[in-house]
């Protein structure tokens, strides 16, 4: 059975008046451990995709499973991290990672002991009694990370953390979820419209197309493909992007 399900998926929201359907009988299946990146044009459906394996946005028609049960709303269980940071500007890193903890009402001992592992995986340690208007975009969205793995999810959803970095902060970033992949093995579902992002970072790479059509599906778990000077990421990229232009 497939860690993640997601069966005849129909997605529609509201805008403007106009009801818009970009998702039609849908279906994807994620092992347990996978990091899969969906690329797609802007306007696509890949975020709605995102939001209703989250919960955020129910399913018109179709089902979402997680080891075979139905997600319904959202839930400590599926974490997402949005394309803003979205964290308290009054509090410093270490007390944003801890909110959540706080919520449960644990003991600071027993908080301190989870969030300090934390600091220490994301590479937070030296920033943790920072404000958010201190740190770079890349230390910022490593704190809404950090903050939802607080958590202790069993799914990580992240929706285009490299839209709004520049191209250094963004390999930075790219190079350090790889790496928290790796030391968490956890599963991770991505959004992102960056083609060599979803290469250097996943372990494999799906193409929406038109109505949730799926255009590719390939594995990405290569080593060459995680250099983007080895000739293999550069075939891979254009095939992403071949797929991308039908």
């Amino acid at each position: 059975m497939s860690f993640l399900d997601l069966q005849d998926i129909t997605l529609s929201f509201q805008e403007n008046e106009r009801l818009f359907s970009p998702i039609r009988k849908f279906n994807m299946s994620i092992k347990k451990g996978e990091f899969v990146c969906l690329l797609g044009r802007s306007g696509i459906g890949k975020t709605c995709i995102l939001k209703a394996i989250g919960g955020f946005l129910p399913a018109d028609k179709g089902k979402v499973l997680l080891e075979g049960k139905p997600v319904g709303t959202p839930s400590p269980e599926i974490m997402m991290v949005f394309q803003e940071s979205h964290l308290y500007p009054w509090l410093t890193v270490e007390e944003n990672i801890k909110f959540g903890l706080r919520l449960r009402q644990k003991d600071s001992v027993e908080i301190m002991g989870e969030v300090s592992p934390l600091l220490d995986i994301t590479g937070l340690e030296m920033a943790a009694h920072k404000y958010p208007h201190e740190l770079s975009g890349g230390m910022k969205q490593r704190t809404a990370i950090a903050r939802a793995l607080a958590l202790n999810p069993r799914l990580l959803l992240l929706d285009e953390p490299f839209s709004a970095l520049d191209v250094t902060i963004r390999a930075q970033l790219q190079d350090f979820i790889q790496d928290l992949w790796k030391k968490l093995q956890m599963t991770i579902v991505m959004v992102t419209h960056d083609i060599e992002s979803a290469i250097l970072t996943g372990s494999r790479c799906i193409v929406i197309g038109e109505g949730g059509s799926i255009m590719e599906d390939v594995k990405t778990t290569s080593d060459k493909l995680k250099d983007r000077y080895d000739p293999a990421f550069g075939k891979m990229v254009r095939r992403l992007e071949g797929a991308l232009e039908l």
